[in-house]
């Protein structure tokens, strides 16, 4: 057997069959896998302490199917690190971390953890930013809030922050959450309908501005309508009073004018802007009349 190097596992036979590892203090930033691999004991292994390194990461509980009990203090484990599902693990302690950062993370650490770990008894989560207790000078308010949360959250839970759970804890935290519930679906149903109610409102503000737009084009064409038959009606009147004079524009300025019939490209001055223009509009001279053919003589 090589000679071990102080950064390779202590491995400790617990006895029957079950095997401890100690990796604390190496300074690691990554879980040594291939150290442990070389070992040949995964399969073995229920306990690892490997507290006081640099890790940010669990996902090296994989590799330990029967693992039990797992220490890591001092690493940096924040509330958004993913927990792995592992069904056998009982102890957890993450004293220590960076758990809750902006100190509102703890909650979102303790709901990951109790989605990972159905069988956790054990939890200790001391001296993290976001997890208020009375071992880092939290008020007593938050650390009964939080305690209470995590006790609803882990129903497995005999102790947290290494204090047994009491039954009237248990009890008490379970009521506590389910108001917390209650009052949660409530806020989100008020704050679903408040948002359904602005949508509808801008939904009948858009159909408001649509039928707005809609009933100003229809008065804009029926206006234009009425000047195109008050312009009719004015013509026919003009022509059937005196048929030697006729309606036409000025080709400059549009101004209507009222002319006697001449030839077409006579030259009037519209009394609006001053300026001649050439009358376009020519009455039709009567048909001619057909030339009289000498009666032939007998």
């Amino acid at each position: 057997m090589g000679q071990q190097t102080s950064r390779d596992p202590a491995v400790v036979n617990e006895g029957k069959g079950k095997v401890a590892l100690s990796l604390a203090h190496q300074g690691f930033k990554t879980f040594p896998v291939e150290r442990v691999q070389t070992t040949n004991i995964c399969q073995q292994v229920t306990k690892i302490d490997i507290g006081h390194n640099e890790l940010d990461s669990v996902d090296f509980i994989r590799l330990f199917p029967v693992l039990e009990d797992l220490y890591m203090d001092g690493n940096k484990i924040t509330h958004m690190t993913k927990f792995p599902f592992h069904a056998k693990l009982k102890s957890l302690s993450l004293n220590a971390n960076q758990i809750g950062r902006d100190g509102a993370g703890g909650t979102m650490c303790v709901d990951k953890i109790a989605k990972a770990f159905p069988s956790l008894t054990f939890l200790s989560l001391i001296h993290n930013p976001g997890c208020p207790s009375y071992f880092s000078g939290s008020s007593q308010t938050e650390t009964e809030a939080f305690r209470s949360y995590c006790i609803a959250k882990i129903p497995t839970l005999e102790f947290l922050d290494s204090t047994p759970v009491t039954e009237d804890e248990r009890e008490e935290a379970e009521e506590d959450m389910e108001d917390f519930t209650t009052s949660a679906r409530h806020l989100k149903r008020k704050e679903s309908t408040r948002r359904e109610a602005k949508e509808d409102a801008k939904k009948e503000e858009k159909i408001r501005k649509e039928q707005r737009k809609e009933e100003k084009a229809a008065e804009r064409l029926e206006r234009e309508k009425e000047k195109q038959e008050a312009k009719r009606r004015l013509e026919d009147l003009i022509d059937k009073e005196d048929p030697d004079r006729k309606v036409t524009y000025c080709n400059r300025c549009m101004a209507k004018q009222v002319i006697e019939v001449t030839h077409e490209g006579s030259r009037q001055h519209c009394p609006k802007c001053l300026q001649p223009f050439i009358v376009s509009i020519v009455r039709p001279s009567a048909p001619p009349t057909p030339p009289l053919i000498p009666p032939q003589p007998a």
